[in-house]
């Protein structure tokens, strides 16, 4: 039996951190399918269809729900997806737009040109961020050296995301890439290093 003393090993925490960040970005960047899409009775003749990995809903009352039923009077999910796919793809960019406290360059290599930009999911005792290179040569659009850096006190571990295991991870630092290319660029600028 463990000592109730005993801490955790910090990788081992810095891991399941990482896979489980991992796992909410996957689900968030994955579009949304039919499947993903269910119907919910709230109690009244109305129609709910909700997405329960976004928490979002759509009440359609009787006349409109007629539109999304086949033959058989059954929902067409297909159908309801092409209805609100835009609607859907907000969201899952709110979403995703709320996930952390911060977006930032946190280091400049003159020489190289290279910048690293950190992501902070939390900040605290546990602390979360993502952190990525990108560099003049892909101009800064290509993040390198991708880590998920996790704080927990005074301990501090790093685990390389590497694409097999921690793929919600790597497709999330190519989609802050697209913002961090501006940040990038006017970064560099203002050091007159360009």
């Amino acid at each position: 039996m463990p000592n109730a003393n005993t801490k955790p090993d910090v990788l081992q925490l810095a891991i399941e951190h990482a896979l489980s960040r991992n796992s909410d970005l996957v689900d968030l960047l994955t579009p949304i399918t039919a499947e993903d899409l269910e119907i919910e009775d709230n109690g009244t003749l109305d129609t709910v269809i909700t997405c329960p990995k976004l928490g979002w809903s759509e009440t359609l009352n009787q006349e409109w729900a007629l539109e999304f039923r086949t033959d058989d009077f059954n929902i067409d999910f297909d159908l309801v997806l092409a209805e609100f796919e835009s609607e859907l793809a907000d969201e899952q960019l709110s979403q995703l737009s709320e996930l952390g406290l911060s977006f930032e360059p946190i280091s400049l290599d003159f020489r190289t040109q290279e910048i690293t930009f950190e992501f902070l999911f939390s900040w605290g005792g546990p602390s979360e961020a993502l952190r990525f290179t990108l560099d003049a040569d892909g101009k800064w659009t290509i993040p390198t050296d991708i880590e998920f850096i996790f704080k927990d006190w005074f301990e501090c571990e790093s685990v390389e995301a590497d694409p097999e295991t921690f793929s919600g991870l790597v497709d999330f630092a190519f989609w802050l890439a697209e913002f961090a290319h501006e940040k990038a660029e006017a970064e560099v600028l203002k050091m007159g290093i360009v």
